[in-house]
């Protein structure tokens, strides 16, 4: 059964809806250090040998470590605009534990700098870096912004950060930003590879307290961006505190974008018309997947995967789908990739499936040594690459066995780029055409990258220490069985 909510008309002009978001970021679960093969004492679950089958898809995926950039980062804004690669924000260090005093976000672990990768080149690709533009330093180096790409333009929204100089602990200085600020891509690249000044004109922004997002995402999708559920949170992030999450999946669309007559236009949200708020809610969720998703008539909708927190200060197992104005939460419930992570979007023509392959990251369970699976109610970080099969409206998760697993506790806050000479769904350049793939070759395909995201020791880490940003680019193959 699936419960059908639909969209809340509202004002098309200037909104002044409060922003309702939520404890921003990533893993505010409670961690200890172990590794793959320890079960936990605190733990009373039974490893059991994986029994699902990969024979429903043709193929498998597995990645392998290409070399390591020098430059570590995770919960970034990411374009990929003409082979040139561009990271905006987020963090420098790992997770960001929970314990202790001071800020678990401090400045000095902010990524304020504007990474260009050219990926033109042969690998090693070369890296340039420039300084953010002071009049939008802030924002643009949060971490957790919602943020997309459409065409030559990136869109950063909200994020969470610091105002102040680093060392300056004090409430007033941590918010979740209330803004949309556009980049222009091919100007922001031209000033970082040649080292001359970044011009202002490159960026634009509005403000608006429906901007105040952290940890949710933004997907442009038949004509409209939707702003997916996420969290604001205000002050020094502490265990304990917590935010407002949206619970809401906001609609609008952009007028004039880029230029400093940009507006936003036609907002509207869907909301839970279950009667359920908080963490009862279905729409509680912050940090969490969120893909576009092609469905058997070729008319595109979004998949939402995992998120945290419920009820039971879990992770949201069901995913929810969404097609235009409405929205609708299976009953399917899922074991991997409930965290953001890099994911690899696939759609078969001949059978009509969308299948969206989840690189590791964080679920409720962890390969151990022997290759069985082991529940964790713990939230841990795993090395399982699974695949959610969307044969629509059915919903099958596609687990892969222990010897395809990844090299290392990795994918969570990462992201998959795809090669140029992949060939893609017409309109659709985020979704790769396996049925043009199949038709082309036979081999094992180098099909794109994986960059970035939190690199981990084990399954769970100790505070700070465990941990790091991931500086290694992968790369990812497709396999057909």
């Amino acid at each position: 059964m699936e419960r059908i909510f639909y969209k809340k008309n509202t004002m098309n002009n200037k909104c002044s809806l409060l922003s309702i978001a939520a404890l921003l970021l990533m893993l505010t679960f409670s961690c200890k250090m172990s590794q793959e093969n320890n079960n936990s004492d605190t733990i009373d679950n039974t490893p059991t040998k994986e029994t699902t089958s990969t024979s429903a898809l043709p193929y498998t995926i597995t990645v392998e470590k290409n070399y390591d950039t020098g430059h570590g980062m995770h919960s970034f804004a990411f374009a990929n605009y003409q082979g040139y690669w561009v990271m905006i924000g987020g963090r420098k260090n790992g997770f960001h534990g929970t314990a202790g005093t001071g800020s678990k976000f401090p400045t000095s672990a902010s990524n304020d700098s504007i990474f260009v990768f050219n990926t033109n080149k042969a690998t090693p690709y070369p890296i340039y870096k420039s300084a953010m533009p002071e009049a939008y330093k802030h924002q643009l180096s949060s971490t957790n912004m919602a943020f997309c790409q459409n065409n030559n333009m990136l869109i950063c929204v909200g994020g969470y950060g610091s105002k102040c100089a680093s060392g300056d602990y004090s409430d007033a200085c941590y918010e979740t930003y209330p803004y949309l600020t556009t980049i222009d891509l091919g100007m922001l690249i031209e000033a970082v590879v040649s080292q001359a000044p970044i011009t202002e004109s490159a960026f634009q922004r509005i403000s608006d307290d429906n901007f105040r997002v952290a940890g949710g995402e933004l997907l442009y999708v038949n004509d409209s961006y939707y702003l997916v559920f996420g969290q604001n949170y205000n002050g020094v992030y502490k265990a304990g505190r917590t935010g407002n999450y949206t619970e809401q999946i906001r609609m609008f669309e952009l007028d004039k974008i880029g230029t400093p007559a940009m507006v936003m236009t036609n907002y509207a949200v869907i909301s839970d018309q279950s009667g359920q708020s908080g963490a009862d809610s279905e729409f509680h969720r912050r940090d969490l997947n969120v893909v576009p998703a092609l469905r058997p008539d070729k008319s595109m909708g979004i998949d939402v995967y995992g998120g945290v927190f419920n009820a039971e200060d879990n992770a949201y197992p069901n995913p929810i789908l969404i097609n235009e104005n409405k929205a609708a939460v299976s009953s399917t419930q899922l074991k991997n990739g409930l965290y953001d992570c890099a994911r690899v979007l696939i759609f078969d023509s001949k059978t009509n499936n969308m299948n969206t392959t989840l690189l590791g990251g964080i679920g409720s369970q962890y390969y151990n040594q022997e290759g069985q699976i082991v529940p964790d109610s713990m939230l841990p970080f795993n090395r399982i690459i699974s695949t959610v099969q969307h044969a629509y409206p059915r919903i099958t998760e596609i687990t892969q066995p222990y010897e395809q697993r990844l090299p290392g506790f990795i994918g969570a806050n990462a992201i998959f780029v795809a090669n140029a000479a992949i060939p893609r769904m017409d309109g659709h350049e985020e979704i790769i055409d396996l049925a043009a793939l199949k038709a082309n070759s036979s081999a094992p395909l180098l099909i794109g990258k994986m960059y970035g995201g939190i690199l981990a020791s084990g399954t769970q880490t100790q505070e700070s220490g465990g941990s790091m940003a991931n500086p290694n680019i992968y790369d990812v193959y497709l396999n057909w069985n």
